[in-house]
Protein backbone atom coordinates (compact mmCIF):
# COMPACT_ATOMS: atom_id res chain seq x y z
CA UNK A 1 0.00 0.00 0.00
CA UNK A 2 2.51 2.34 0.95
CA UNK A 3 4.23 1.95 -2.47
CA UNK A 4 0.94 2.79 -4.28
CA UNK A 5 0.94 5.84 -2.18
CA UNK A 6 4.25 6.91 -2.89
CA UNK A 7 3.36 6.80 -7.19
CA UNK A 8 -0.10 7.97 -6.32
CA UNK A 9 1.49 10.91 -4.73
CA UNK A 10 3.25 13.10 -7.90
CA UNK A 11 -0.03 12.43 -9.93
CA UNK A 12 -2.24 13.91 -7.47
CA UNK A 13 -2.64 16.99 -5.85
CA UNK A 14 -1.76 16.89 -2.11
CA UNK A 15 -4.64 18.37 -1.10
CA UNK A 16 -6.49 15.79 -2.29
CA UNK A 17 -3.71 12.91 -1.57
CA UNK A 18 -4.23 13.16 1.61
CA UNK A 19 -7.43 12.13 2.11
CA UNK A 20 -7.06 9.17 -0.30
CA UNK A 21 -4.44 7.38 2.04
CA UNK A 22 -4.67 5.81 5.56
CA UNK A 23 -3.39 8.19 8.31
CA UNK A 24 0.48 6.40 8.68
CA UNK A 25 1.04 6.10 4.33
CA UNK A 26 0.05 9.82 4.43
CA UNK A 27 2.78 10.85 6.78
CA UNK A 28 5.85 8.13 5.77
CA UNK A 29 5.30 9.06 1.91
CA UNK A 30 4.95 12.81 2.65
CA UNK A 31 8.06 12.80 4.42
CA UNK A 32 9.96 10.48 2.01
CA UNK A 33 9.08 13.35 -0.83
CA UNK A 34 10.37 16.06 1.82
CA UNK A 35 13.48 14.12 2.29
CA UNK A 36 14.05 13.78 -1.63
CA UNK A 37 12.69 17.69 -2.24
CA UNK A 38 15.31 18.54 0.16
CA UNK A 39 18.34 16.44 -1.14
CA UNK A 40 17.05 17.64 -4.21
CA UNK A 41 17.16 21.43 -3.14
CA UNK A 42 20.47 21.18 -1.64
CA UNK A 43 22.29 20.03 -4.52
CA UNK A 44 20.44 22.94 -6.41
CA UNK A 45 21.88 25.62 -3.92
CA UNK A 46 20.33 28.17 -1.78
CA UNK A 47 18.11 29.85 -4.33
CA UNK A 48 16.50 26.06 -4.61
CA UNK A 49 15.79 25.56 -0.85
CA UNK A 50 14.76 29.09 -0.19
CA UNK A 51 12.14 28.25 -3.78
CA UNK A 52 11.40 24.95 -1.68
CA UNK A 53 10.99 26.39 1.54
CA UNK A 54 8.32 28.45 0.09
CA UNK A 55 6.71 25.28 -0.87
CA UNK A 56 6.70 23.98 2.54
CA UNK A 57 4.64 27.12 4.09
CA UNK A 58 2.54 26.80 0.57
CA UNK A 59 1.63 22.86 1.74
CA UNK A 60 1.06 23.64 5.17
CA UNK A 61 -1.25 26.18 4.40
CA UNK A 62 -3.15 24.53 1.79
CA UNK A 63 -3.18 21.82 4.74
CA UNK A 64 -4.86 24.02 7.81
CA UNK A 65 -7.21 25.18 5.37
CA UNK A 66 -8.65 21.71 4.51
CA UNK A 67 -8.48 20.63 8.63
CA UNK A 68 -10.53 24.13 9.02
CA UNK A 69 -13.61 22.41 6.81
CA UNK A 70 -15.61 19.45 7.44
CA UNK A 71 -13.39 16.29 8.31
CA UNK A 72 -14.44 12.79 9.38
CA UNK A 73 -12.70 12.34 12.99
CA UNK A 74 -9.86 10.01 11.63
CA UNK A 75 -8.93 12.50 8.83
CA UNK A 76 -8.55 15.48 10.71
CA UNK A 77 -6.26 13.86 12.99
CA UNK A 78 -4.34 12.45 10.38
CA UNK A 79 -4.14 16.19 9.12
CA UNK A 80 -3.37 17.67 12.57
CA UNK A 81 -0.50 14.99 12.52
CA UNK A 82 0.53 15.91 9.02
CA UNK A 83 1.01 19.82 9.95
CA UNK A 84 3.43 19.14 13.00
CA UNK A 85 5.08 17.04 10.75
CA UNK A 86 5.11 19.66 8.01
CA UNK A 87 6.02 23.04 10.32
CA UNK A 88 8.80 20.69 12.32
CA UNK A 89 10.52 19.87 8.25
CA UNK A 90 9.40 23.33 7.07
CA UNK A 91 11.93 24.76 10.26
CA UNK A 92 14.26 22.05 9.77
CA UNK A 93 14.37 23.30 6.14
CA UNK A 94 14.46 27.17 7.34
CA UNK A 95 17.33 26.63 9.89
CA UNK A 96 19.57 24.44 6.72
CA UNK A 97 18.77 28.14 4.94
CA UNK A 98 20.05 30.03 7.23
CA UNK A 99 23.20 28.15 7.87
CA UNK A 100 23.90 28.28 4.30
CA UNK A 101 24.20 24.33 3.72
CA UNK A 102 25.66 23.32 0.64
CA UNK A 103 26.31 19.72 1.08
CA UNK A 104 24.11 16.70 1.72
CA UNK A 105 27.03 15.57 3.83
CA UNK A 106 26.90 18.78 5.75
CA UNK A 107 26.40 17.40 9.59
CA UNK A 108 23.04 20.14 10.16
CA UNK A 109 21.01 17.98 7.36
CA UNK A 110 22.53 14.69 8.26
CA UNK A 111 21.82 14.84 11.84
CA UNK A 112 17.91 15.28 10.56
CA UNK A 113 15.47 11.83 10.32
CA UNK A 114 15.23 11.63 7.23
CA UNK A 115 12.88 9.08 4.91
CA UNK A 116 13.80 7.01 1.87
CA UNK A 117 11.94 4.37 -0.26
CA UNK A 118 14.54 1.67 -1.77
CA UNK A 119 14.03 -1.17 -3.92
CA UNK A 120 16.53 -3.87 -2.53
CA UNK A 121 16.87 -7.24 -3.97
CA UNK A 122 15.65 -9.94 -1.89
CA UNK A 123 17.00 -13.35 -2.18
CA UNK A 124 14.35 -15.17 -4.26
CA UNK A 125 15.87 -11.97 -6.62
CA UNK A 126 11.93 -10.02 -6.75
CA UNK A 127 12.15 -6.80 -5.95
CA UNK A 128 11.34 -5.92 -1.96
CA UNK A 129 10.45 -1.75 -1.59
CA UNK A 130 11.92 -0.73 1.52
CA UNK A 131 10.97 2.23 3.59
CA UNK A 132 14.51 3.14 5.21
CA UNK A 133 14.45 6.00 7.70
CA UNK A 134 17.58 7.17 8.83
CA UNK A 135 19.68 9.60 10.93
CA UNK A 136 23.16 10.30 11.15
CA UNK A 137 23.92 7.29 14.08
CA UNK A 138 22.14 4.62 11.93
CA UNK A 139 24.15 6.04 9.38
CA UNK A 140 27.65 5.74 11.58
CA UNK A 141 26.50 2.72 12.61
CA UNK A 142 26.50 1.53 9.01
CA UNK A 143 29.83 3.07 7.81
CA UNK A 144 31.56 1.15 11.25
CA UNK A 145 30.06 -1.97 10.50
CA UNK A 146 31.08 -1.81 6.90
CA UNK A 147 34.60 -0.51 7.48
CA UNK A 148 35.02 -3.66 10.50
Amino acid sequence: MIGEAVEAYVVTPRGQWVSQWPGQAVLCVSQKYWTANVHDAVREGLPAMEQYLQVNNDQIEEIVKIVRGQLSKQNRVTLQALIVLDVHSRDVLANLVDKRVSSEFDFDWLSQLRYYWEASIIPSFSIKPNLLITDICLQMLCIKLAVS
